[in-house]
């Protein structure tokens, strides 16, 4: 016979048994995309939250396969859009959102499927331009593009071409639009969209509301006056035998009514997407944040920065370093550090990696610069050139200049205005400007402040274009190069002839001769007292170079670029490796078979010498 105490366990076994048994198990899906899997989390940590035991198939599939495993019984609930319901049962999509909703919650029903409360917000389809096109172009909605369509290019995913109700020819055919040129990117490249219209290759894209690139890049989405794309507000789609057994998952999921909007699922869409975070660590930070699950909120993955000149975000230059380094680390969070001294920024730890000129790389006294031994070159990026600017009434350039301005002590141009400062006769005071911004330059020479202000910064950057795009601008571009000769030119190697076109500006009549430097890449360099790091991931992530793989990586992401100038230190990983000089003795299978013949015919013939001679 068994003790008292073993019959205590042996019922205390059996009641936890039974307990677990009698606990509600939901199975909650998802499709296979980001945001569906954010909110499928959620609705799994509320149910959790609640007493329910959840099991997950996030993700289940795309559409069509979450909506069969649905109506099949193997998953009990998962997020759903209207429009995307409608198209499943073969209905005809609405623009009108109430209307959406009640067509599709009654034929639903029809089906055994339940639709519960919409959760406030869309994510359908929305027209995306740069925000400087649409500030010049002063195109506030859809509709403005008609008379401007012929001047313009359009983007759009296959998916979006090929459907017959809602997709581009109605869309085109509803406002009345005819583009100069119309480009369809594949359906599984369809974030191409995005890079396309970042590196000027399209001037109008049609992504969707929630994507988080539309803040990421700065976008404006744009508002018709009379709506053409169908609603599609996400809903939570449940079996109905489902909810007859569980009535109170209504009640626990009716909590994330009102809470979310188009802006707040493109952040979160960015924590996944962008930042490579997963869908249920987001999903409870969220709740967490909205006050609906106890808790604190899980702290991320520490940032890795790129350090870069704040008056640079934005420009095409900046924007592709970012994503290619966005490529590079697909899991970890990447973003901006905005200074006027990047370089500075990152021997700070500041950030990781920095974009700035060459000029940054190299400590500069009396006019002579050498090349600082703790960076490394990692990319170059393109060119910087130096934009001279001068009152409408000087004559000249730098060489008569009394004093030159350059952004705050430690920024690039500043260093420049100092090297220039040091090989002119003339011995020019130097001024520093409180930031690298050109508007702040130009108002420093109409102030009186420099005879010449200096801005480093890559061809057409808006707050150039600024200074220099009104028909009667207070400053104008003057030459800078007319110094860089002889004993100048030999101190800075970094530097080299440019000109500024006279296309690059609307105020500028003739070409302006200036210098150009490399737009750099920069990582901190291996230090001497360390032997045999090989990167972050070896040691410490903010004090050791980029890892030979990061840098080859970001190089491929980076597409066409220039080889980094003989004058900077390149990272490792691009230098060849001088222990494997000279060609290989047989480059060829033919010269190695030829070489392995000749020394055969040379060893028999050493055998017949040396052999015994026959009796």
């Amino acid at each position: 016979m068994r003790g008292p105490a073993e019959r205590l366990l042996l019922i205390g076994l059996a009641l936890a048994v039974l307990t677990a048994c009698a606990q509600p198990t939901i199975r909650v899906g998802s499709k296979n995309f980001a945001e569906n899997k954010i909110l499928a989390e959620m609705f799994a940590l509320l149910l959790e939250d609640a007493g329910y035991r959840v099991e997950r198939t996030i993700p289940a599939g795309n559409t069509t396969t979450t909506f069969e495993v649905l109506r099949s019984g193997e998953i009990d609930l998962y997020p759903e859009y209207t429009g995307t319901g409608l198209v499943l049962l073969g209905l005809p999509a609405s623009a009108n959102p109430d209307h959406a909703a009640v067509v599709m919650t009654r034929e639903f029903e029809k089906v055994g499927l339940t639709v519960l409360s919409r959760l406030g917000f869309q994510n359908t389809y929305a027209v995306l331009i740069g925000e400087k096109t649409a500030t010049e172009r002063e195109i506030a909605s859809v509709n403005d593009l008609a008379g401007q369509a012929a001047e313009l290019r359009i983007a759009v995913s296959e998916e979006f071409a090929r459907q017959p109700s809602d997709g581009l020819q109605p869309f085109l055919n509803h406002f009345g639009l005819h583009f100069a040129e119309v480009r369809i990117v594949p359906a599984e490249e369809r974030l191409r969209l995005y890079d396309l219209l970042l590196e000027g290759e399209a001037d109008v894209i049609v992504g969707y509301q929630t994507d988080p690139q539309i803040d990421d890049f700065g976008l404006r989405a744009l508002p018709a006056d009379d709506p053409f794309f169908p609603a599609y507000e996400a809903v939570p789609l449940i079996a109905e035998v489902a909810l007859a057994r569980w009535p109170g998952v209504g009640v626990i999921l009716q909590k994330l009514v009102g809470r979310l909007d188009e802006q707040h699922m493109r952040a979160l869409n960015r924590e996944v997407v962008l930042a490579g975070r997963s869908p249920r660590s987001v999903a409870r930070n969220a709740l967490v944040q909205m006050g609906l699950l106890p808790g604190s909120v899980m702290p991320a993955e520490p940032d890795i920065r790129v350090a870069v000149d704040a008056a640079e975000v934005g420009a095409p230059m900046a924007t592709t370093v970012l994503r290619a380094a966005r490529q590079t680390l697909p899991g970890r969070e990447i973003a901006y550090w905005e200074t006027v001294t990047p370089v500075q920024a990152l021997l700070r730890r500041e950030a990781r990696i920095a974009l700035a000129p060459s000029i940054a790389q190299f400590e500069i006294t009396d006019g002579t610069a050498r090349l600082r031994p703790e960076l490394e070159t990692v990319g170059a990026a393109g060119s910087v050139f130096v934009h001279a600017l001068a009152g409408q009434g000087a004559t000249g350039g730098l060489m008569e200049a009394g004093s030159i301005a350059g952004g705050p002590v430690g920024s690039s141009s500043y260093a420049f205005a100092k090297a220039v400062a040091a090989w002119l006769p003339s011995s020019p005071a130097v001024v520093s400007l409180p930031d690298t911004d050109a508007r702040t330059a130009a108002t420093a020479v109409a102030e009186g402040k420099a005879d010449v202000a200096i801005v480093i910064a890559s061809l057409g950057r808006p707050d150039l274009a600024a200074v220099l795009g009104s028909p009667a601008p207070a400053v104008r571009l003057v030459p800078a190069s007319r110094w860089w000769v002889g004993s100048a030119r030999l101190a800075m190697p970094f530097l080299s002839t440019a000109r500024i076109t006279a296309q690059t500006y609307p105020s500028l009549e003739a070409p302006v001769e200036t210098l150009a430097m490399q737009a750099t890449v920069v990582g901190p360099s291996l230090p001497s007292t360390v032997i045999g790091r090989q990167g972050p991931s070896s040691y410490s992530e903010d004090v050791y170079p980029v890892t030979d793989a990061m840098v080859r990586a970001f190089n491929r992401n980076l597409g066409s670029h220039p080889d980094i100038g003989p004058h900077l230190k390149p990272a490792a990983a691009l230098t060849p490796d001088k222990r494997r000089g000279g060609q290989r003795l047989n480059p060829t299978p033919g010269q190695t078979l030829l070489s392995f013949g000749i020394v055969a015919y040379l060893c028999w013939c050493v055998w017949l010498l040396v052999r015994p001679a026959r009796e």
